[in-house]
């Protein structure tokens, strides 16, 4: 194996020891839900400015679309105090998605999804938590 400047790598990394250590912020990693016929929904066709230098869509604007399919009401009531996001597929500049939202099992929770327009190619799952 080699460096980045072209030399050898000293040594066996497979057996560099790690510390175990706790997680920063406490998660579950519970699955998200994939939305199939959202309560609230937007069509984006993705712009040169919703990208990032290798002209994939900025993770933020992905959480902007899914804030965007709530009632203005509801979102000038109410503060974002938590989301879950994965990402599962890159958006590129011209796509066309769907971005759909339903409420989740609770008040104040929901789910969001945002597939290509056949709704075959998923890019992001995210779960909102509002409050008061």
């Amino acid at each position: 194996m080699k460096n980045r400047t072209g030399g050898a790598v000293a040594g066996d990394v497979s057996k560099v020891q790690t510390l175990d250590t706790e997680f920063a912020l406490p998660h579950t990693f519970e699955k998200l839900t994939h939305v199939t016929s959202g309560e609230y929904q937007n069509n984006i066709e993705v712009r040169y400015f919703d990208c990032d230098l290798y002209h994939h869509v900025n993770n933020v604007k992905y959480i902007q679309w899914c804030i965007e399919t709530l009632p203005v009401e509801f979102i000038r009531s109410h503060k974002l105090y938590e989301i879950d996001i994965n990402f599962r597929a890159e958006g590129n500049i011209g796509d066309k998605l769907v971005v759909k939202t339903e409420t989740g099992s609770d008040e104040g929770i929901f789910n969001h999804s945002i597939t290509d327009l056949s709704g075959e190619k998923e890019l992001v799952r995210m779960k909102g938590i509002w409050r008061v």
